[in-house]
């Protein structure tokens, strides 16, 4: 998401890994906020895509239009929740810290518990850290 790249300003390249297409991965940004001339997604790393678009789904029509079958999304807390309450998230790999930093959105509601939202399916230890894969539960509305 845009706010992502104004605050930490990553460069989304893909690292230590093999891909499923040939060449660079497309860096993809969405949201309404202008990406800064200056951000590293915008170097000669990889190809970047940048959506003024909020609409997970329009998105993924988007990229589907493009020839693009499979995507990673690196999210802060705001782009998660809008693609998990569109249906648009298959697999969940949740990386959980030993050390929460910071404030602000949170990818769950408050009292929202994360084993309402997903089928955990594995764990692994990564130092202090834990990764969880998880598979999301269908969203449960009031009255449904």
């Amino acid at each position: 998401g845009t706010g992502t790249v104004i605050c930490d300003d990553p460069s989304l390249t893909v690292r230590h890994a093999t891909l499923p297409v040939s060449g660079p991965a497309l860096r993809v940004v969405m949201g309404r906020r202008p990406v800064p001339e200056t951000s590293a997604i915008l170097d000669d790393a990889a190809p970047t895509l940048v959506l003024h678009e909020r609409d997970p789904a329009a998105v993924l029509r988007d990229l589907y239009a493009r020839g693009i079958r499979h995507v990673l999304l690196e999210a802060g807390p705001t782009l998660l929740r809008a693609f998990w309450e569109a249906g648009c998230v298959d697999e969940l790999h949740w990386l959980v810290a030993g050390v929460w930093l910071g404030a602000g959105p949170h990818a769950l509601a408050p009292g929202e518990r994360l084993d309402d939202r997903v089928d955990i399916t594995e764990t692994h230890a990564l130092g202090e850290d834990v990764l969880l894969r998880c598979l999301p539960m269908p969203i449960r509305r009031e009255g449904s």
